[in-house]
């Protein structure tokens, strides 16, 4: 595990280049902030290599190949959704609760302030059935408390139970990253409902389950090696290349990385210190480590597709959570048992 340790750092550090604005839209800026938070920075002069935070850049609506990201009128601060933008509703909310952004942190937008609590106000606003909401639960069951209820702007009662409800209920293929997406939303619902004590009951309860039986479904899906298919939940590991040439957008073997990069990630997410070091998830993470270290494109972020990018910064992140909540956690542990052995010696 050692090994895995050096590893996985040394492939994140590889990764964290800054992002140059001239040539990379908001859409990647946000990749890049999933995948290393407020650590993440972006290059705004080549010859000068002047750099500034990519969180605060979206913050303060940095032009980023010629785009910004947000709009502003009397009421509202509003993220775009289109290329180079934001790709479904609360994406960007989305990302600075994956950065662990705090819900009071400014954002400018030319002559007008608000914060991003405006954009949690926002969210609430226009969440709608019928339509993709993975982020928009992700993001208001981080900032929200989960017995909080709202009216949108249609007047339509809302809550993050019926949000999760609605994310139950929606048809999403397996063989998608859509799933992951759907999958990471209702995890952080449950990690919302355990964070307040909420008894495991009615939608919580649910949801929970349901999670749980997709713990099962991956495991029995994962091949000998750690990986997944490219077609995620719909195929095992092993696969027939010429059967998926349209289905996939990369290559098989680029696809597999991405579809196991983003089962670790949600499994990171859901799955407890001690879940994550059975044999089954310390082969994903060796694989995904292994395939983002291996990549020779890996010097050179700006040569990446925007699927290439988005992808990986995920795969970025799956390692960087397991990680933080194994590695991590594990010194931390190690750290406060010399403190409080050393405090005991010196009471005697």
């Amino acid at each position: 595990m050692l090994a895995l340790r050096k590893a996985i750092r040394a492939t994140r550090d590889l990764y964290n280049q800054p992002l140059s604005t001239q040539v990379m839209p908001p859409s990647a800026v946000m990749q890049a902030c999933v995948a290393f938070g407020s650590d993440a920075e972006l290059l705004i002069n080549a010859r000068t290599r002047q750099k500034v935070n990519a969180v605060g850049a979206l913050c303060w609506n940095y032009p980023c190949a010629g785009k910004r990201l947000l709009v502003a009128t009397q009421q509202n601060v509003i993220p775009r959704i289109g290329h180079g933008l934001q790709s479904k509703r609360g994406e960007l909310l989305a990302t600075f609760a994956m950065a662990a952004i705090s819900v009071e942190n400014e954002i400018r937008i030319g002559e007008s302030s608000g914060t991003i609590g405006d954009l949690v106000r926002w969210e609430q606003s226009n969440v709608r059935s019928g339509v993709d909401l993975s982020r928009v639960l992700f993001a208001l069951s981080t900032y929200l408390s989960p017995d909080v209820t709202w009216t949108n702007s249609k007047g339509e009662t809302w809550s993050l139970d019926r949000i999760a409800e609605e994310e139950l209920n929606r048809r999403v293929s397996v063989t998608k990253a859509d799933a992951i997406d759907r999958l990471i939303g209702l995890t952080r619902y449950v990690v919302c409902a355990r964070r307040h004590d909420l008894p495991r009951t009615g939608r919580h309860l649910q949801v929970e389950r349901y999670v749980a039986r997709f713990h099962d479904h991956a495991i029995q899906l994962q091949g000998r090696d750690g990986k997944w298919g490219p077609l995620y939940f719909g195929y095992s590991a092993s696969t027939d290349p010429n059967a998926l040439s349209r289905q996939i957008v990369g290559s098989t073997d680029q696809e597999s990385l991405f579809s196991t990069g983003n089962i670790l990630l949600w499994l990171t997410m859901s799955l407890t210190p001690e879940q994550l070091q059975t044999p089954e998830i310390v082969r994903a993470a060796i694989a995904v480590n292994n395939g983002l270290a291996s990549n020779r494109k890996r010097n050179k972020l700006s040569t990446f597709s925007p699927h290439e990018l988005d992808m990986s910064m995920r795969c970025v992140r799956a390692i960087s959570e397991y990680n933080r909540r194994v590695f991590e956690a594990a010194e931390h542990s190690a750290e406060h048992s010399k403190v409080a052995a050393k405090e005991t010696n010196e009471m005697k």
